[in-house]
């Protein structure tokens, strides 16, 4: 940055470096007007009755405590009522048309246990899916 005095043609250089600033989108800029107003106020010696001290007093935020709900999301035991409650629906599917509703209908679940690799839960509603649609195939054909 050049601070130029109009009326004695002097100029005042203060090279700056944003090699701090932050690494998102905002960092140069912050870095720039960081420099740019305290290269100000330190060539012209002005003092703004701010205390800055850059974080050295500053004070961790207050731990906000987490509530926790039964199991989290993904483990065995959260699946254990969702994955009876299928393999009930998909055994009391009366007719094909019905079942393809329910595995439709529970297809996110299945895809979740296989993405969660409980490798346990997807085969065990996979063998059932299997027996009941050739259950229901063969009393549909014959």
């Amino acid at each position: 940055m050049t601070i130029h005095d109009t009326e004695t043609k002097q100029e005042v250089k203060i090279d700056g470096c944003s090699a701090m600033g932050g690494l998102d989108k905002f960092g140069t800029g912050q870095a720039m007007s960081y420099s740019r107003k305290y290269a100000f106020l330190n060539a012209l010696n002005l003092r703004t009755g701010i205390v800055d001290d850059d974080g050295i007093s500053a004070k961790p935020f207050k731990k906000i405590p987490q509530k926790t709900s039964g199991p989290k999301h993904g483990s065995d035991t959260a699946h254990v009522k969702s994955v009876q409650k299928i393999i009930s629906e998909i055994e009391n599917c009366d007719n094909i048309y019905n079942f393809r509703k329910v595995v439709k209908l529970n297809q996110p679940f299945i895809d979740n246990a296989l993405k969660n690799r409980n490798v346990a839960n997807f085969t065990l509603i996979d063998d059932i899916m299997k027996n009941k649609e050739r259950e229901l195939n063969r009393r549909t054909n014959g």
